[in-house]
């Protein structure tokens, strides 16, 4: 996922700019919140 499309997220969803969803399994939340933690400390095009 391209992080920098993120617009905010919650244990369930990730709210997308264009106003889409994506779906986030509960197994998966932990590592979706360190990766876009770790994109939001390096900046653009760090997301990999």
């Amino acid at each position: 996922m391209n992080m920098a499309y993120v617009a905010e997220y919650d244990s369930g969803s990730i709210t997308l700019n264009n106003g889409g969803y994506v779906y986030l399994a509960k197994e998966k939340y932990g590592e979706f919140v360190k990766a876009y933690m770790r994109y939001l400390r390096n900046g653009v095009g760090a997301d990999g």
